[in-house]
């Protein structure tokens, strides 16, 4: 069995990786919405981190992608094959929950889009509108969509371009470049949430995944990366610990955090990659079927979920629902998760599954 071949089905630990990245994003807003409904502890402060979701899936997206452009090289109708799944996997969604977004501006102005015009999102530039006239949309989350869209539209043609030892070295040369980036923004005084949404500047994430897909398909496969994955997680893990002590802050508003707090997350997430497909014990953890259920959702989750809590949680809705005390908060927290699930079991049963069924004609 080749190394390709080893790598190109379906394996039951990069869902559970999937659910981990929407966990920790849920985390994050579910955490900020509560302390902005007056809930107060450090647990609550925790939740912060989850922001770094978003990292976990850069990094796997970039192994995943470029694993499938790299094993599909050669053969016949390798574009078409590969945009057209990619099509069919995300713009259903993206382009239904915009709509729906946009129709639900018009009829409640509740000024959800905030000053934002969605011809942005609809183009999948919005991160670029966001670094440019700050957020406040319903749809700010959008931003990491809109970059994975941006490299899908760029990378296939690198891949087919390239041996394996010139992509190696592109992906290296991303991962170098792009806290150089974030570092030239901080210092010419860019706003923090240009730094953060630039596509520049998050391509380190995408490129690690990338370099780990293209590495794992050499002749010695992913054995020679589990020792360097078990020392630089460390390391990585141990500096991002030292910058959050030091700055007694992990939040993206924190220059070093912004800098190199994103590289060390970088490595960590990488690493986790690396020994969650190696690693039995921590393999059986991302094997779970409550870390599969939430990584087979993850794409409705992740889109679903902020629009259901700025309706519910920070709208003139959330005065009608009653927040005043903290048992009403959590209730009212409750029940934001629990319909942003029914949404997104919903989206994916009546939309989603019917045309990821059509992704079989473009193998």
């Amino acid at each position: 069995m080749t190394a390709a071949s080893v790598w190109s089905g379906h394996i039951l630990a990069l869902d559970g990786i999937r659910g981990l990245g929407v966990i920790l994003v849920l985390f994050y807003h579910y955490g900020s919405s509560a302390m902005a409904l007056g809930l107060g502890s450090s647990l609550l402060k925790v939740t912060g981190i989850g922001w770094s979701g978003v990292d976990l899936f850069f990094v796997l997206s970039g192994f995943l992608i470029t694993g499938l452009l790299y094993d599909a090289k050669g053969k016949q109708n390798y574009f078409k094959n590969f945009y057209a799944r990619r099509t069919l996997r995300i713009f259903p969604l993206y382009y239904f929950a915009a709509v729906v977004v946009i129709v639900l501006a018009v009829i409640t102005g509740f000024g959800i889009l905030g000053g934002s015009n969605p011809i942005w999102i609809l183009l999948y530039v919005g991160n670029f509108q966001m670094a440019i006239e700050g957020g406040g949309s319903i749809l700010d989350h959008f931003w990491s969509l809109a970059i994975e869209e941006q490299f899908y539209l760029v990378w296939p043609l690198i891949v087919l371009s390239l041996s394996r030892r010139k992509l190696m070295i592109v992906a290296a040369a991303m991962i170098v470049i792009s806290p150089l980036v974030r570092t030239l923004l901080v210092l010419n005084d860019a706003p923090d949430l240009a730094v953060y949404v630039l596509t520049p500047a998050r391509m380190d994430g995408l490129a690690m995944g990338a370099l780990i897909a293209l590495a794992v398909r050499g002749p010695s496969g992913i054995a020679p990366l589990v020792p360097w994955a078990w020392r630089f997680g460390a390391m990585a893990a141990a500096a991002f610990l030292t910058i959050v002590i030091l700055r007694r802050d992990f939040s993206t508003e924190d220059a070093v955090i912004l800098t190199a707090g994103i590289s060390c997350l970088t490595i960590m997430y990488a690493s986790l990659l690396v020994l969650s497909l190696t690693f039995r014990p921590l393999t059986s953890v991302m094997e779970l079927p409550v870390m599969r259920w939430f990584g087979k959702y993850s794409y409705g989750l992740y889109v679903w979920h902020p629009i259901v809590n700025m309706l519910l949680l920070h709208s003139p809705l959330t005065a009608q629902f009653g927040a005043d005390t903290k048992l009403e908060v959590v209730l009212l927290l409750a029940l934001a998760f629990t319909i942003s699930v029914l949404v997104t079991l919903a989206s994916y049963r009546f939309l989603e599954a019917p045309l990821l069924r059509l992704k079989s004609r473009f193998q």
